[in-house]
């Protein structure tokens, strides 16, 4: 396969990876939201954290997998990610609100983005030379 299609599965992959665990994630907080455990004024700053922690495995694994280096693969990952919700959001209401909690949200997937694509780089190990080889002469 060519670097250009692995990157492109890559960055595919990670972006589902990270939708789905957002998904999970958010379903977890409407259960604990149900059963009273978390209050309801807590919802979105949980929401915010679910979606830096849903954006870290998927950067990691873009940041890793692909040719185009760490930090811009985990950022382009979360850019994918970020219109991803953005669609969601049109497609499930009118339109998206312009409101602080927008914004907010789609920082906290910036925010877990750049946190993978720094976390991501160190995945290369440098290989020792073998010494030269002594000949007796």
């Amino acid at each position: 396969m060519s670097k250009q299609k692995e990157s492109a599965a890559a960055f595919l992959k990670g972006t589902g990876m990270t939708l789905l665990l957002y998904i999970l994630l958010q379903m977890l907080l409407a259960l604990l939201a149900v059963k009273g455990a978390l209050p309801e004024k807590r919802l979105f700053p949980a929401q915010a954290v679910t979606a830096v922690l849903a954006m870290l495995p998927g950067g990691l694994y873009a940041a890793r997998r692909s040719g185009l280096g760490a930090l811009p693969s985990a950022m382009l990952t979360a850019l994918s990610f970020a219109v991803l919700l953005s669609l969601a959001g049109l497609l499930v209401y009118d339109g998206v609100a312009q409101t602080g909690q927008t914004v907010v949200l789609l920082l906290a997937v910036a925010a877990g983005g750049l946190l993978a694509g720094l976390l991501g780089g160190g995945g290369k190990k440098k290989r020792k030379k073998r010494p030269a080889v002594r000949r007796r002469s």
